[in-house]
């Protein structure tokens, strides 16, 4: 009996052992956010619903996950921003999820900046250049490089692609993957025993910083892990966190940051008109365009509205209906832009 216990001894100290040696990890997340339509912060390894959301839509999310993604829409206003509280993140920190660039290629896909600048890791950037990625991990308001890499020729566009990015605290060593590749996986002589400050704001889709190209393309199922990832091997068991199954019945809250005060109204279709089995908001007869929009920007919840000069008929609605238009000869069809995008 004494010898078997010496031995559970010795294989726990040996599994230890090698664990801190080779960081052998469980990649399980401490978040997830599926970032999805409906489920705009919903972090549902905690439950926390909180956060921001400038002018995003949906489109066709990741073939394995049965939800829309979020679409950026490359302009300044539009991204999510998530509270990272303390507590939580206490040593080596990693960030992966699943973005399909569209053109442009440019601009932040993803900026943690903490809320008080440190000689920790305060700044961790991800950005793209044409087709070169860009990583960067600062401190100090960034004049303490805790490390920054670049890595031309490796994103394309209009195609999904699964990126981590990772920072061991104890040794400084960074590690990088797309898809089913390790683009770095060494230290570099980068700082070490550096914590990551909190908290900080998430932002995703864009730079908490003064820019001027935008990110523009879907981004979906973000992970924030307590431990180094360098196994790409790994990426599905990071995507099944994702998965609706996973989902809290509980509904998520979110703030919309884009309220537009003013805008414009567009031209958009000449000759058409929203379909007959359309409901109105309201409709005024008039030649006048302008007499038209003005009651448009006078009715609550009107985005849309057809005028025919001719037959002097005004109708206003309450979306954008271009995909489900009519022939109306004579008719223009007006939808409304704000200032977010």
């Amino acid at each position: 009996m004494f010898q078997f216990q010496i031995k559970i001894v010795i294989i726990l100290f040996v599994y230890l052992i090698t664990c801190q040696i080779f960081k052998i990890h469980s990649f399980d997340s401490i978040y997830t956010y599926p970032l999805g339509k409906n489920i705009e912060v919903m972090e549902i390894a905690a439950n926390q619903l909180s956060g921001v959301k400038g002018n995003v839509g949906y489109a066709s999310g990741h073939p394995d996950l049965l939800y829309d993604s979020f679409l950026i829409k490359g302009c300044r206003n539009s991204y999510i921003d998530i509270p990272i509280p303390t507590g939580r993140i206490t040593g080596d920190i990693a960030l992966v999820l699943f973005v399909y660039p569209q053109a442009p290629l440019q601009g932040t896909i993803l900026h943690y900046k903490a809320s008080t600048w440190s000689t920790d890791n305060s700044d961790i950037k991800i950005s793209l250049a044409g087709s070169t990625l860009l990583v960067s991990f600062t401190g100090g308001n960034g004049t303490i490089d805790y490390g920054t890499v670049s890595f031309p020729g490796k994103i394309g566009s209009d195609q999904w692609i699964a990126l981590s990015l990772s920072r061991d605290k104890s040794n400084g060593k960074l590690a990088i993957t797309i898809n089913s590749t390790v683009l770095l996986d060494d230290d570099k002589s980068y700082p070490d025993d550096v914590q990551t400050a909190l908290p900080g704001t998430l932002r995703i889709g864009g730079s908490q910083d003064v820019e001027s190209r935008y990110f523009n393309g879907r981004i979906t199922c973000l992970n924030v892990l307590n431990n180094v990832f360098n196994k790409p091997n790994e990426i599905q068991k990071i995507q099944a966190t994702c998965s609706t199954g996973n989902w809290p019945i509980t509904n998520s809250t979110v703030t919309d940051s884009c309220t537009a005060t003013k805008g414009f109204y567009k031209v958009n279709i000449n000759d058409k008109s929203p379909n007959s089995s359309i409901s109105t908001l309201n409709m005024m007869s008039t030649a006048s365009s302008i007499q038209c929009a003005d009651l448009c920007s006078r009715t609550l919840n009107c985005k849309s509205f057809v005028i025919h000069e001719t037959n002097k008929i005004c109708k206003l609605f309450d979306k954008n209906y271009e995909y489900d238009l009519q022939s109306y000869p004579g008719a223009k069809y007006y939808t409304f832009k704000d200032e977010c995008c």
